[in-house]
């Protein structure tokens, strides 16, 4: 298939799945996705190139948005120990996961708010769909059941 059926193709499970009765038309987001999925998106080859601990910082921070959207430095710190110790990974000091968490930031996978001069108590924000997250660590041995989703429920 050419990605024109492709993004056709995208363009008319989306109209089926909203049961429109109006004529859906091919736009640019459905040849993106298919390019996406064809090419690879870059949010995912950029998680999936990332250093081992970036991936349980990354993970940690999807981990504790789910819990709440104005999760805490310290949320994050205590999701990504916790994954290291179900793996039993020795982690990172603390200024060292505060750096890694500024490297997540450089590659615009999540944003660190707040003024506080206390790492702990910055507001962690992950700036990626979640789903392009989970999408890229699903395969990797020791995060693919982290996130508590399989394959099948994962749509990039």
């Amino acid at each position: 298939m050419t990605t024109k059926s492709n993004a056709v193709a995208l363009a008319e499970k989306q109209h089926r799945r909203q049961k429109a009765t109006e004529l859906t038309l091919v736009r640019i987001e459905h040849v993106k996705q298919v390019m996406d999925r064809v090419l690879g998106s870059p949010i995912v080859n950029i998680i999936k190139g990332l250093p081992m601990h970036q991936k349980f910082a990354l993970c940690g921070a999807v981990l504790a948005n789910r819990a709440n959207k104005n999760s805490k430095m310290s949320d994050v710190w205590d999701r990504y120990s916790s994954l290291l110790k179900s793996n039993n990974l020795k982690g990172v000091l603390t200024s060292e996961f505060y750096e890694m968490c500024k490297d997540l930031m450089s590659y615009s996978l999540i944003s660190i708010e707040g003024k506080n001069k206390d790492e702990r108590m910055k507001t962690v924000r992950l700036t990626v769909n979640e789903n392009e997250v989970v999408f890229a660590l699903k395969e990797d041995a020791f995060l693919g059941d982290a996130l508590g989703m399989n394959s099948e429920n994962i749509d990039v």
